[in-house]
């Protein structure tokens, strides 16, 4: 996503971005696209009117199912998803029988590339054949965690199923089986990992003993391991630079806590949040935010420099919003200004995000459940809906709603800005519109 000016985030450095500004190459190496922040690079001027038959560049029928946002890289647009290969286990095996009222059927993970341009298929590999741990939400899937790239590896992770490293001609590198996962309702797994500076963090915040860890790119070994006490959590973890310091911002319920990247030591931890939070955290500068609806509405800023201890009761705390926050969307950040749904419905709010302060609410975009994070390009945010709606939102213009743009799928998935053009990952179809 894309806004000018933007403002630059002293975020993390990761090896993904900076690879991409060596090769001079527009890229979307994570969920959250270059800035890690939900808005695409200055070059980035994606349509603001399409439909299944104005501006489709390609559309491709997806032979999967899942949630995942694609990565893309050097022209190559990665996904995962799952599919269910017919074979079952035995019905009395404790890990998957009537009795337990767990999945019993096999389901292939997979990991595929297309070519940005024409839409080709370049390759799909199946990293393995197993049998999820819960049948998750409704609207879930077994492949909602997004890939992300440093240039020489594509890393999918698929939670309970496992953690894969492949190359850019789908060769599977290495492989970590995981334990299984305990979710707060059986509702399944989400959180997508985070990279910098050759160390990928997997989030695991579980009904059971949850966990973060620091895993060496190169190996798939752990760097380090740190128990969390936390429930149930959807959160992905951003990394951001404090200093010569890469810090991991992660939020859970009750509090956010940061650690360092390299060692996995707690460096901070700020309490106030609600209960089983879904929505990550964004930065801007030195502060990041952090939010979530359920059971309370709660948005915190959070300003980061050179913190340590328990931030609670002190200064860095700039501020609480306590009228909304999102739930399952993320919210951007884009010239001093905060925009976030309301929950999980199509209804923007606006805060100015050095001190919290309302710039406008509730302002209804035509939307109704939301699941997707708004993506900032070209001065516009760009919001989808599971019900196939997708408004573009004019920044500029008192965030007028420009189009209100329908496609015959649902969209969990982010939307990604390259170019000129924009993908959507429903879940039946992969578009490019152009």
């Amino acid at each position: 996503m894309k806004f000018a000016p933007i403002v630059l985030l002293l975020i993390s450095l990761t090896a993904s971005l900076a690879a991409a500004q060596d090769a001079g190459t527009e890229s979307w190496p994570a969920w959250r696209g270059p800035t890690l922040n939900g808005v695409a690079s200055d070059s980035a001027t994606p349509p603001t009117q399409w439909s299944e038959n104005e501006h489709v560049h390609w559309k491709i029928k997806l032979p999967g199912l899942g949630n995942s946002t694609p990565s893309v890289w050097d022209g190559k647009v990665i996904l995962t998803f799952t599919r269910p290969t017919g074979r079952k286990i035995d019905s009395s095996d404790a890990s998957g029988s009537k009795k337990t009222k767990k999945p019993n059927e096999f389901h292939e993970l997979v990991v595929a590339a297309w070519d940005l341009e024409s839409g080709k298929s370049l390759w799909e590999t199946t990293l393995a054949e197993k049998v999820p741990n819960e049948k998750g939400h409704h609207t879930s899937s077994y492949a909602s965690a997004s890939t992300v790239t440093d240039g020489k590896k594509i890393f999918a992770f698929f939670g309970s199923l496992g953690l894969y490293a492949v190359d850019f001609q789908g060769k599977k590198l290495w492989e970590r089986d995981l334990p299984g996962m305990t979710t707060a309702a059986g509702f399944g797994e989400g959180a997508s990992p985070a990279l910098a500076e050759n160390v990928l963090v997997i989030p695991w915040d579980e009904e059971g003993q949850s966990f973060i860890a620091g895993v060496n790119t190169e190996t798939g070994k752990d760097l380090w391991h740190i128990d969390r006490a936390a429930d149930t959590a959807w959160t992905t973890p951003l990394i951001v630079k404090d200093g010569d310091r890469s810090v991991i911002v992660t939020t859970a319920t009750k509090t956010t806590r940061a650690y360092d990247l390299l060692s996995g030591q707690e460096v901070w931890h700020c309490d106030g949040m609600s209960s089983n939070p879904t929505s990550s955290p964004v930065a801007d500068g030195n502060v990041v935010f952090v939010g979530n609806s359920y059971k309370g509405n709660v948005i915190q800023a959070i300003q980061f420099e050179g913190a340590t201890g328990d931030l609670t009761q002190t200064s860095n705390l700039l501020w609480t919003h306590r009228k909304s926050a999102s739930y399952v969307p993320t919210p951007v950040v884009v010239d001093g200004k905060l925009y976030f749904l309301k929950g999980s419905q199509g209804v923007l709010n606006c805060l100015d995000a050095k001190t919290g302060d309302t710039v406008f609410p509730g302002k209804r975009l035509g939307l109704k459940n939301v699941h997707s994070s708004p993506m900032v390009a070209a001065g516009r945010i760009y919001v989808s809906s599971r019900e196939g709606d997708t408004a573009v939102i004019d920044l500029k213009d008192d965030c007028k709603v420009l189009a209100t743009n329908h496609l015959d799928d649902v969209f969990d998935a982010s939307p990604v800005a390259i170019g000129k053009k924009l993908l959507l990952r429903g879940r039946s179809n992969l578009y490019c519109i152009e």
